[in-house]
């Protein structure tokens, strides 16, 4: 997932894929790739724990500091982030969006 600042939205593309093939004379080419897959997927997991508890470190910081502060001297979540929300409806946003496909481009592709 990436956040686009210049729109504020968050936008979700494909890493990586495995291709599962069924028939047993593909074992020792589907070994690799089962090893490679798993690989990466265990080092984005890493990756994404390791900013994880580095956000909760700071969210914690950030608790301590301003514990004995007014409620009216803080800076409210809403005037950081745009609350702005995404809704299909139904018949009008969803229709045609099986014809994007399941491989997502970016905008400067």
């Amino acid at each position: 997932m990436s956040f686009v600042p210049d729109e504020s939205i968050y936008e979700l593309w494909l890493e990586d894929i495995l291709e599962i093939k069924p028939s047993i004379d593909d074992r020792l080419e589907a070994i690799p790739n089962f090893i490679q897959f798993y690989w990466k997927t265990k080092e984005l997991l890493k990756q994404a724990s390791r900013i994880v508890i580095k956000l909760k470190k700071e969210h914690e910081a950030t608790l301590v500091k301003n514990i004995f502060k007014k409620s009216s001297d803080l800076t409210s979540l809403s005037t950081i982030v745009n609350p702005s929300i995404l809704r299909l409806i139904e018949d009008e946003d969803k229709a045609g969006m099986d014809e994007l496909g399941s491989v997502f481009k970016s905008r400067g592709e």
